[in-house]
């Protein structure tokens, strides 16, 4: 929430979940390298305290103070394995925030929720077979881990069932209202143009767009030649007021 706030945002939502804390953050006028830094504080905020752990724990170790030494390095490796935890290109976790904008820049909006659904489905799936692994065949104290790490990949697997694709078309309509604000305050902005016949409908065009460009579409006939050519917030108008069913077939009949 530090991050962000330096970055301007001034509404934090603090979230209590099984996992640990989660915080909502609006992040409208973000740039894509402000969100990628909002993402990675708080992983980057365990490796500090990782970090600050392992130097106290030395001047620990040349006291001779044992007992200290042991909460400092007990507090030094839960930081580091929620680090570790949280880098993980998994929904909801940080990591999978990080993968999406890198994904979304390679690939488009559309694969790049594609591509990482599938790669959480894979390693929350992981987790759980490593956690029963773990909890069967290994010793009392790596046992507790393995019960452990079958709730977290469970859990992980619940998130991505229940509100991963709400989550992320919130959070890309959000994103196309706000680019709007960006878009006057940098008066100039990355651009992707997209081409479609006259019978692909509103809602379609929308998935398809990238979750940090603006958007030109060129609408072609059936002969291949340019019908009409609309901006984003063309479409985003005519979908409030046509629906997302609607073709650009009937709209040109309307006109």
């Amino acid at each position: 929430m530090v991050t962000a706030a330096f970055f301007g945002s001034r509404r934090f939502l603090l979230k209590i979940l099984p996992l640990g804390f989660a915080a909502s953050i609006e992040e409208g006028s973000f740039t894509r390298t402000a969100r990628m830094m909002v993402y990675s504080s708080g992983p980057m905020a365990n490796v500090a305290f990782y970090v600050a752990a392992e130097i106290l724990k030395c001047f620990a170790f040349f006291s001779r103070d044992i007992g200290l030494g042991r909460y400092i390095d007990f507090f030094a490796r839960i930081n580091l394995n929620l680090a570790v935890f949280n880098l993980l290109p998994v929904y909801p976790l940080d990591g999978s925030r990080l993968a999406g904008e890198l994904l979304s820049e390679r690939f488009g909006l559309q694969a790049g929720i594609h591509y990482l659904k599938k790669v959480s489905f894979t390693l929350s799936s992981l987790i759980i077979i490593s956690g029963f692994l773990l909890a069967a065949y290994a010793k009392e104290k790596a046992g507790i881990i393995g019960f452990n790490l079958v709730f977290a990949g469970s859990y992980l697997l619940f998130c991505l069932k229940s509100d991963f694709f709400s989550e992320v078309s919130v959070m890309n309509l959000k994103n196309m209202f706000y680019r709007h604000a960006r878009f006057l305050k940098k008066g100039i902005y990355p651009v992707r143009c997209l081409v479609v016949l006259d019978s692909v409908r509103l809602q379609s065009v929308i998935k398809k767009m990238d979750y940090d460009r603006f958007h030109i579409v060129y609408v072609l006939g059936k002969d291949m030649r340019i019908a009409a050519i609309y901006t984003e917030k063309e479409l985003m108008d005519l979908m409030v007021v046509h629906g997302g069913d609607m073709s650009f077939c009937d709209l040109l009949l309307k006109k």
